[in-house]
């Protein structure tokens, strides 16, 4: 969920970090994307303008303003012929011709004709669409619209449920369509370990999946749970709750990220990243500018203009003059930005 933070602090240290500076090559030659194992070696050499994560075992890259798709082995197995794509998902992807989304398969095959003003990748056998004229359904896997078109907003389905907007209010449904919590959260997001963070009385709460609130509404923010623990701010600070609502890690972070593989990104002070583990212990003792989360064992990391990927000790195991920019890693494959060595 996108969720306004609306202390200063915040406000200017995430300003702060859009305009750090690029790391690595300082010369004027254009990077390009690339993709890097987890040995750094390049699978595919930056070669593409943009490209999207890895899959399913494929993804998007972008070439001369069209769009295709890679997979691993370092080939283009869908030629770039589409105006904007999506990642797979369930063994399809949305895609974008003519100013209309369509689904096609991991063949290429268009199984759906682009007729949306907009769509979401499949989850659960789902798909949010938004019907030209009309408002947002879902189809299923079989491309057949299985949920009226009649929310102003919707979410992806999660553990059977959706979240779903009606007017100015957000509720929850079934796969099937059914109302399963009535219309009644200003914000509302998807359920991860059987709790889902809504927004009412003004301030950030969670619900359980028969919409009873498990937690109450007294964060200024919040994520949602993840890995058993969700980041919210309280005061000036944020922490770290669990499912029952009780604090795990105390509020001392001026901010706080979502755990991953067992490791979250916090900041005591504005530029010092670190990160700690479940029990709130810090993995290592080196600090960093920014980074990323950890994936696989690795997170990218900047360092005085530096980037560059370090284990869970903070040893650096990746590291390359040419990078400019660096992704988390997915399917054991990175996005990275890159100055070709050949320009």
């Amino acid at each position: 969920m996108k969720v306004k933070v609306k202390k200063p602090l915040q406000i200017i240290y995430c300003l702060f970090l859009l305009l750090l500076p690029d790391c690595g090559n300082r010369t004027n030659q254009k990077p390009l994307t690339g993709y890097i194992s987890g040995t750094g070696e390049f699978i595919f050499p930056p070669q593409f303008n943009f490209g999207g994560d890895f899959h399913e075992g494929m993804a998007w890259v972008a070439l001369n303003d069209q769009r295709g798709y890679i997979d691993k082995s370092g080939a283009v197995v869908i030629q770039p012929q589409f105006e904007l794509t999506g990642d797979f998902s369930q063994g399809f992807a949305w895609i974008v011709q003519f100013g209309k989304r369509g689904f096609i398969d991991m063949k290429g095959n268009l199984v759906l004709k682009p007729q949306f003003d907009y769509a979401q990748s499949f989850s659960e056998d789902r798909a949010a669409v938004l019907v030209p004229g009309k408002k947002w359904g879902y189809i299923n896997t079989g491309c057949t619209l299985v949920v009226d078109p009649v929310y102003s907003a919707c979410r992806a389905f999660h553990n059977g449920l959706a979240a779903v907007k009606k007017d100015s209010l957000w509720g929850y449904i079934n796969t099937s369509g059914d109302e399963v919590i009535w219309e009644q959260f200003k914000e509302a997001d998807d359920f991860s370990n059987e709790r889902a963070l809504v927004k009412f009385s003004g301030k950030y709460g969670y619900i359980d999946r028969q919409g009873k609130t498990a937690i109450q509404p007294a964060y200024i923010n919040a994520g949602s749970f993840s890995e058993g623990l969700a980041n919210v701010l309280k005061d000036d600070r944020w922490g770290y709750i669990d499912t029952a609502g009780n604090v795990a890690i105390e509020f001392q972070y001026v901010l706080a990220e979502p755990f991953h593989d067992n490791a979250a990104r916090v900041y005591r002070k504005e530029m010092e990243l670190e990160y700690i583990n479940l029990s709130g212990q810090p993995l290592f003792r080196n600090t960093f500018e920014r980074g990323g989360d950890f994936c696989n064992g690795l997170a990218w990391v900047v360092k005085e203009g530096n980037c560059f990927y370090i284990d869970k000790t903070g040893k650096t195991i990746i590291s390359s003059g040419q990078f400019k920019e660096l992704r988390d890693f997915s399917e054991g494959i990175a996005r990275v930005k890159a100055v070709p060595v050949n320009e």
